[in-house]
């Protein structure tokens, strides 16, 4: 049987993923993963001591090591961006059995978003004008602020879900979140985007050596903490211009695997490319609800079966990331109760799988007793973003 050690940072489905990858037909192991959070563990899964500390990349590399001489097993799974940058730095012995498998020259550009965008842009996709920063002084930001106009976006080269990006109105804030997130290496210094007015929309899918096998398109319709959060509710499309764009976008990058890109649509509501994510996203959940087991169908493939996947997924579906989407932006219990009783959050429930419901009551559970917990002086920044719970 063909097995996968799933590396976990904190991300709260990974159980659910995990799920999905053993009812596949694979045999699976999680390390670094809180199950002290959940109540049962789904079937075929197995959780292995160790602990993942993104900033302790040797210590991290050596732990994952260890946990698969235990386990044995054929593929390790990173979720995170943090896991895949110290596994491309170090190449550990097992670095071919590392998913996803982005080719070595390709490597560099997921470190850095601005060379990403550029790279992509010369394949025919559509993406935001940028400026590198050279000296971050206000002359240059003030002159950046003349050619994107404003507001811009103040970006990091390698953040993640959200973190490390600044929506800056005028020259003062840009000037405090450029300063706020320089760095003395110019590879890591922050570069300005022109900002788009429009909707924010993904397409997700699984690819074979750049090929389409599956694309799916959304728009997101709630995201969590400031408006650069990862999505909590999405409703599926089949845009042309936003799937075509997608489809270039993994061409380009000649991509294996699960993986999703981030659009935001310009003023004449074309879809710019500003993100792309190397792993099996935070809400692929949607991809179920609208008929499309995409993790079933990858497992199958690391097994050797060619597996077929619908045409296209179901368009219109309006769903709901389960249970983040549940946090309130206040701490009054109510807020959480009128999410509760919503129809699409009860449609976005995985009831197909008990353990997998059982997980989510049980992490709803969790989120909901942390925010009354939180102290009134948190508040701002809770609402601002919280890091995401151990499943």
């Amino acid at each position: 049987m063909t097995s996968i050690l799933v590396v976990d940072v904190g991300w709260a489905q990974v159980f659910r993923l995990a799920s999905d990858l053993a009812a596949a037909g694979l045999r699976v192991f999680v390390v670094g993963g809180d199950t002290g959070k959940a109540w049962l563990l789904p079937a075929g899964v197995t959780a292995l001591p160790g602990r993942i500390d993104p900033l302790d990349a040797p210590g991290m590399i050596a732990t994952i090591g260890q946990a698969r001489e235990r386990c044995g097993a054929d593929w390790v799974l990173a979720l995170a961006e943090p896991v895949l940058a110290a596994c491309w730095r170090y190449l550990p012995g097992w670095i071919d059995r590392l998913l996803p498998a982005v080719a070595a020259a390709h490597r560099p550009l997921f470190g850095h978003k601005q060379r990403m965008l550029e790279y992509v842009a010369a394949h025919g996709v559509p993406v935001p004008r940028g400026v590198w920063l050279v000296r971050g002084d206000d002359a240059e930001i003030e002159a950046a602020g003349g050619q994107l106009g404003w507001p811009l976006v103040v970006k990091v080269p390698n953040g993640y879900a959200g973190h490390g990006v600044v929506i800056a109105s005028r020259l003062p804030e840009a000037t405090q979140a450029v300063r706020s997130l320089w760095s003395d290496d110019p590879a890591r210094r922050p570069t300005l985007q022109a900002w788009l007015p429009g909707a924010t929309r993904l397409v997700g899918g699984l690819f074979e050596n750049g090929r389409a096998v599956h694309l799916i398109g959304a728009e997101r319709t709630a995201c969590g903490g400031p408006p650069t959060g990862p999505a909590l509710r999405l409703r599926t499309e089949a845009q042309p211009r936003l799937l075509d764009a997608g489809r270039r976008c993994f061409e380009a990058l000649a991509y294996t695997g699960i993986a999703c890109a981030d659009f935001v649509d310009d003023a004449d509501g074309c879809p710019r490319l500003v993100d792309v994510n190397p792993r099996p996203w935070g809400s692929i959940g949607v991809a179920r609800s609208a008929g499309v087991d995409l993790i079933g169908a990858w497992a199958r493939r690391l097994q050797g079966d060619d597996v077929a996947l619908p045409p296209e997924a179901r368009p219109g579906i309006d769903w709901v990331k389960i249970p983040d989407y549940l946090w309130p932006e206040t701490t009054s219990g109510l807020d959480f109760l009128s999410r509760l009783f919503e129809p699409v959050v009860w449609r976005s429930w995985s009831r197909h799988r008990a353990a997998d419901f059982l997980i989510e009551i049980k992490l709803a559970q969790y989120l909901l007793r942390q925010r009354l917990r939180e102290p009134r002086a948190d508040r701002g920044r809770a609402a601002a973003g919280p890091p995401p719970p151990p499943c």
